[in-house]
């Protein structure tokens, strides 16, 4: 005993209530994704450098050199030459050489000679 005017109803509303539950769905996750940028946000620490700064830059962003056990982490001292404004950087050897690439804050750390 199928009553198809009843079951069509009933499929329209299904139908109209799973488009408004997807739009629930949507909401919950813009404010969760909004809450855990919020809780990131909160904890990161942006490092600034200006010219003149002495810096050492990590080994293995370049893989300039061999990635074994017992070599070092950072490359450097460095001096940088030219602040970006997407935090990027130039940089100057100690000897006044340019060095061709740019490199960004997080693959940096601050040298204190």
């Amino acid at each position: 005993m199928v009553n198809e005017d009843e079951n069509e109803d009933s499929l329209r509303l299904e139908l109209a209530l799973a488009k408004e539950k997807r739009d629930l769905a949507a909401i919950r996750l813009a404010h969760s994704k909004h809450k855990m940028a919020m809780y990131y946000n909160k904890r990161v620490h942006p490092k600034y450098f200006k010219p003149g700064d002495h810096v050492m830059h990590r080994n293995e962003v370049n893989k300039a050199k061999g990635q074994g056990k017992l070599t070092p982490k950072c490359d450097g001292p460095y001096t940088i030459c030219q602040a970006n404004d997407n935090g990027s950087y130039l940089l100057t050897t100690s000897g006044g050489d340019d060095i061709p690439l740019a490199w960004h804050t997080s693959n940096m750390n601050r040298s204190y000679i």
